[in-house]
């Protein structure tokens, strides 16, 4: 069974770092160290955005650091919760 938090996380912060530079009318090549083929694959999600552009985005783009991080602790609850913990369980 494939696990959904991977695939979600790598959504939500792609929706997130496009919405920064659409807001900011800046280029795709800040992220990623300049590899837009990286951001590109994560929302085909392939794969996540590397640390570094994670932290380039928390640092310098997140306008709410802790609401950030309470949708992320809510988005990994979810896709843990419904990937491998019986419904029954709770």
């Amino acid at each position: 069974m494939k696990c959904s938090c991977p695939c979600a996380l790598c959504l939500y912060m792609t929706k997130r770092i496009d919405k920064a530079l659409e807001e900011m009318n800046l280029p795709l090549s800040l992220f990623a160290g300049g590899r837009t083929e990286k951001i590109r694959a994560a929302e085909q999600e392939l794969e996540c955005c590397c640390a570094l552009s994670f932290i380039v985005y928390l640092v310098f783009f997140c306008k709410d650091a802790g609401a950030l991080i309470l949708d992320l602790r809510e988005l990994l609850q979810e896709a843990y919760l419904s990937e491998y913990v019986d419904p029954a369980f709770l």
